[in-house]
């Protein structure tokens, strides 16, 4: 009962990285099925979902306050996210996994406070 009360908190909740990963292997697989080369993946596959990790929340931490970190907020927390908002982050090169991980970056609002120095 108490991990179906876990997972109910943050089940509206999405976190991009997370989304992005289980997407990019989904559509590896797809290619694989399809193109009959080569075996899809015969086992279970085990991503650390946040949702059932206990991060000791209140509820009202939980709560959405109506911007696009909604989904973010659900899973992390707000006083996590904000921390993740105020960081201050440094990033050299965007190539193949670089831009990846801005992508990333920019949808869980990371740095995204009023200050931008250039």
């Amino acid at each position: 009962m108490e991990l179906a009360n876990k997972y109910c908190l943050t089940s509206g909740g999405c976190l991009p990285p997370l989304c992005a990963a289980l997407g990019g292997i989904v559509a590896q697989e797809a290619i694989k099925c399809l193109g009959r080369r080569f075996v899809p993946l015969q086992q279970w596959l085990w991503l650390a979902l946040p949702q059932l990790v206990d991060l000791g929340l209140a509820p009202e931490l939980r709560l959405p306050v109506g911007d696009r970190h909604d989904g973010c907020r659900q899973v992390l927390g707000d006083e996590a996210l904000q921390r993740l908002h105020a960081a201050k982050l440094f990033m050299v090169g965007c190539g193949a996994i670089g831009c990846e991980l801005m992508k990333n970056l920019a949808l869980l609002g990371a740095a995204t406070t009023d200050q931008v120095c250039f």
